[in-house]
């Protein structure tokens, strides 16, 4: 694909402008997703809530939070972006740790398994990393080829949905018969 002309990034935000969508010059972190994710949402009159006691529609603020840190975590990252009619798909890194990712509670999670996504948005590929239960092991899958290998940085730039588990659960075993 052709190269993106983007407007000086600004000094202070490591933001660009293009088209009116904000773009970043630095890597995201999976820390500022949540965050932004998580951010207080003004519902004003031009997309008010609708109240089901009163049944009419108001202005409010809509906050997303996690109440309860489940035993396995699956997060999707927003890869793909609708703006004035038109998708966009958001090619930016993000960084995201494979061991220890806490959100300041009691619960941390290890990364065991990631779906990439190459292409755009009319044609692309899937491929997938994950980490053996029992070994450790990391294998890569594209398509019918399967390859022990550890991902590295490069390979999980174009990561689009991460599975993490939380540390210090129990892995249940598999009894199959043989025959």
């Amino acid at each position: 694909s052709a190269p993106v002309e983007m407007a000086s990034p600004s000094p202070t935000t490591g933001t660009a402008v293009f088209q009116g969508l904000r773009i970043r010059q630095n890597a995201l972190s999976l820390y500022d997703c949540i965050r932004a994710f998580s951010q207080s949402e003004l519902l004003d009159e031009s997309n008010p809530w609708y109240c089901p006691k009163c049944l009419e529609h108001r202005c409010a603020t809509k906050t997303l939070t996690v109440w309860r840190y489940p035993d396995y975590l699956i997060v999707y990252l927003k890869r793909f972006v609708f703006h004035n009619r038109i998708i966009t798909k958001l090619d930016e890194k993000v960084d995201f740790p494979l061991i220890g990712l806490t959100f300041g509670t009691q619960s941390v999670y290890d990364l065991y398994g990631v779906v990439c996504h190459v292409g755009g948005v009319t044609a692309g590929h899937y491929t997938a990393y994950t980490k053996h239960p029992y070994t450790g092991v990391w294998h890569y899958f594209n398509d019918c080829y399967v390859a022990k290998k550890t991902p590295q940085e490069e390979d999980l730039r174009n990561a689009y949905i991460l599975f993490y588990m939380k540390q210090g659960i129990s892995v249940p075993t598999l009894d199959i018969e043989t025959k």
